[in-house]
């Protein structure tokens, strides 16, 4: 096929013409391969679904507190409203020692369960958490923005306010970032590694680095991005927050 350092193309086309059922063959294999690896090996990623509650709609309006605070005349109960503009969210009752207990006992016994899932099977439940945020991205800004004191566009005349852009950009693109994040990286850090033993009177020895879980962990956060602050746990814990 080659004459003086140049392809003989008659040569060449002549051998394309008499393989081209191989080579038609060979390439729809590929292709074929290519698109059964997309469909069939694609991890499965589960649709969740969360009613939205009253004060999560657009348009949502409530009674506006007079002196805005947490404490409620039920002192057994606190108050939950928007900082910026003093409307009542809702009430909550205050955890008691055994109401602490309780999650602590619920939160052990998932743990129990969580500590013994694949990575795989974990990088699942991060791409499923990951599809429910991108599907629901405005109503989670929307509940950030009055739980903290956000509005949908900056009003000058307030000063405690966070608006829908800062919820997007603190709250949606940065919790998918981090799940983003250890879905493609997870398991690389987390997996046990091997080290080098050295030394003649260690050489029938080996080493080994594991990450082992610790069980319940209480998570004390910042009021102000709760759903980034709440990323689920990839190291086999779970978490109170």
């Amino acid at each position: 096929m080659v004459v003086q350092g140049q392809l003989d193309w008659p040569i060449v086309r002549d051998y394309v013409n008499a393989n081209l059922h191989l080579l038609l063959f060979g390439l729809s294999t590929a292709v074929l391969a290519y698109f059964a690896k997309t469909i069939f090996l694609k991890p499965r990623v589960f649709a969740i679904s969360v009613p939205l509650p009253p004060q999560a709609h657009p348009g949502w309006s409530s009674a506006v507190l007079e002196e805005p605070s947490i404490f409620s005349k039920d002192p057994s109960r606190i108050q939950c409203y928007c900082p910026a503009t003093g409307q009542l969210i809702g009430t909550v009752n205050l955890a008691t020692p055994d109401d602490v207990d309780a999650a602590v006992g619920k939160a052990k016994a998932a743990q129990l369960e969580w500590r013994n899932t694949t990575f795989k099977q974990r990088a699942q439940v991060l791409r499923t958490l990951l599809k429910f945020i991108l599907e629901h991205q405005e109503d989670i800004a929307r509940v950030s923005c009055r739980d903290s004191g956000v509005l949908p566009h900056f009003d000058p005349d307030l000063t405690v306010q966070k608006t829908m852009i800062d919820a997007s950009l603190g709250e949606i693109l940065v919790t998918c970032e981090k799940l983003r994040w250890l879905i493609a990286n997870g398991e690389n850090v987390l997996k046990p590694e091997k080290r080098p033993v050295t030394g003649l009177l260690m050489m029938h020895k080996t080493a080994e680095i594991r990450y082992e879980p610790l069980g319940v962990v209480a998570a004390l956060v910042s009021w102000n991005y709760p759903v980034c602050q709440s990323t689920v746990s990839y190291a086999n814990n779970s978490f109170i927050m």
